[in-house]
């Protein structure tokens, strides 16, 4: 049975900022599940018996070889579409995610090929689809 496909996947997902306007986006590399070559916002599936808390800081240390300066969580999106006739239905739960810039390196370069800081006026292509609602998000969260 895979995850989002047979049944419902959670994601957690990471919307990692600079404080300064500047938003980490990543390249999905040619191991990535789908959407290769499309800048995504990182984040991981959620494990059974795994708090969303604990995939938070586990999923940033594999990914992004980091830990959090702070993180808020900013709402969920519930994600149902269809990738090459096959259909795919995931929940994410989104977090605006600050870091220190420095500090972010690629742990898993199978599945990404880059890493790079965009604001949001300054957004990369081709971006993957649940970027720029997720960016909505976390951005409304953040000006509060």
């Amino acid at each position: 049975m895979k995850k989002g496909i047979d049944y419902t996947g959670i994601v957690v997902i990471f919307a990692c900022h600079d404080g300064k306007g500047n938003f980490l986006l990543a390249k999905r590399g040619g191991g990535a599940r789908d959407a290769v070559g499309m800048w995504e916002i990182t984040g991981g599936g959620l494990k059974f018996g795994e708090t969303v808390e604990e995939a938070l800081h586990r999923e940033l240390r594999e990914e992004l070889c980091i830990t959090a300066k702070e993180y808020t969580f900013c709402g969920y999106c519930d994600w149902i579409s269809e990738l090459d006739g096959v259909k795919s239905h995931w929940v994410s739960m989104i977090h605006a995610v600050l870091v220190d810039p420095s500090t972010v390196r690629i742990g898993e370069p199978e599945k990404c090929e880059a890493i790079a800081w965009h604001t949001l006026d300054n957004l990369p292509s081709p971006l993957h689809i649940g970027v720029l609602p997720t960016l909505e998000k976390v951005s409304l969260v953040l000006s509060k």
